[in-house]
């Protein structure tokens, strides 16, 4: 089993942000998505070939709510959106979750 406790800051101004877990053999370097306004810096992500669980919640656009996915051979599965309706305000906040998987 794996148990993974994120801390998170999300930026007032943000539209969207992500968190992206990878396999153990995923290099450990940086795997956020941040996004200042109309200047978005995504790292080290589009070159990941497998992401166990992309979690990404959007504010603005078509897509508004949370969008759940993952990644396999470098090809992105079938997107999950839950409503913004379930989705608590997170601008502007810190906060931590925990993420439990069984293999």
């Amino acid at each position: 089993m794996y148990v993974y406790l994120v801390q998170v800051t999300v930026p007032e101004s943000s539209k969207r942000w992500s968190i992206n877990i990878g396999p153990p053999e995923t290099p450990r370097t940086e795997t956020a998505q941040y996004d200042y306004g109309a200047e978005e810096t995504s790292a080290v992500l589009s070159t990941w070939t497998e992401i166990l669980l992309h979690f990404n919640p959007r504010y603005t656009g078509k897509k508004i709510g949370l969008i759940l996915n993952d990644k396999q051979g470098g090809v992105w599965g079938q997107a999950t959106l839950l409503p913004s309706s379930g989705l608590p305000t997170m601008l502007g906040t810190s906060f931590e979750f925990m993420i439990q998987a069984s293999k």
